[in-house]
């Protein structure tokens, strides 16, 4: 039986958008037993492991050559320095050479990922949370969304990335499927570099010119089919950046959404945020700058300032 393992967290890490929400990310989040949401494997999270009265610290880092958009674990007690693809193989392979016997910790035990302060910390600082849906046995991991008008795309748009894992050529690959600006894109990844791209206007058209699962649609292997997917772009659509102000379709759907059932219809609200953001102060008086768009003499209720 393995001796009790006291955890101790020293540093949280970082969020590292290349890693985190890059074609590898898929590798770069993991599971929470808690309640089975997805939270990071922060890079440079370092967590000090006692047992037997010795310490162990475990680092998470990259790798290097082939692997450097993996994780990768060292563990070090004293001048015993391992580093391997797992925390589980890093800390027993440290223990082994330090005693001189054989213990086995899960990564969660490892790396406090069964401790719940633990979890909290690591899960600050996150600009969003990916996704995975399934396709019979294939697992999409959805990691950026992006909206458009675009039916046929089930209203995704650009930003909107997912990967899976498949064999190509052979040999064990990450296909990353996304949308930039009015083209689908497909990107074949394999041992930190990119190895095949392809292009489309459609996730169907793009995907079948990958010659790869061809039981599914494009759609589906973009992740496009699956309600929770769908339910992501609805809510991704009710919000937007200082970037979409000049996009009507959001507005439009940002304006139906929050203020439509609340004020008059006619309402020239795209000329609301138009003339806001070529304004140079970013801070405006509200009701003045309401009164622009509404006929001379209307009042303005709690109800719609609210909106």
């Amino acid at each position: 039986m393995a001796p009790t393992l006291r955890v101790t967290l020293i540093k949280p890490g970082t969020i590292v958008p290349e890693l985190h929400y890059g074609p590898y990310s898929f590798y770069w989040w993991i599971i929470s037993n808690e309640n089975e949401t997805l939270f990071p494997i922060r890079l440079g999270q370092q967590t000090k492991v006692c047992f037997n009265e010795v310490d162990f610290i475990l680092t998470i880092q990259t790798g290097s050559g082939n692997n450097k958009l993996m994780p990768m674990y060292c563990c070090q007690s004293g001048l015993h320095v391992v580093t391997e693809p797992s925390s589980t193989k890093a800390i027993s392979t440290a223990y082994k050479n330090r005693f001189n016997t054989s213990t086995r910790y899960s990564d969660y035990q490892a790396m406090g990922w069964n401790d719940k302060n633990i979890l909290e910390t690591l899960k600050q600082d996150i600009q969003h949370i990916p996704i995975t849906v399934n396709v019979e046995n294939c697992i999409i991991f959805i990691y950026g969304i992006g909206t458009s008008s675009r039916e046929k795309w089930r209203y995704a748009g650009s930003g909107f990335q997912s990967s899976l894992l498949h064999m190509y050529e052979r040999k064990q690959s990450i296909f990353v499927s996304r949308i930039e600006e009015k083209k689908c894109i497909v990107e074949i990844y394999r041992e930190s570099a990119l190895i095949k791209q392809f292009k489309g206007a459609m996730p169907d058209e793009v995907w079948e010119k990958t010659g790869q699962l061809k039981k599914f649609t494009g759609t589906q292997l973009y992740g496009l089919d699956n309600p929770i997917t769908k339910n992501l772009i609805q809510q991704h659509q009710t919000q937007c950046t200082l970037n979409d102000w000049n996009d009507e379709y959001i507005l439009e759907r940002l304006f139906d959404y929050h203020v439509k059932r609340r004020t008059l219809a006619n309402a020239n609200w795209k000329y609301f945020f138009t003339s806001w953001v070529k304004t140079e102060n970013p801070i405006i008086e509200l009701e003045p700058a309401l009164h622009a768009i509404y006929p001379k003499g209307y009042e303005f209720s709690e109800r719609e300032l609210s909106a």
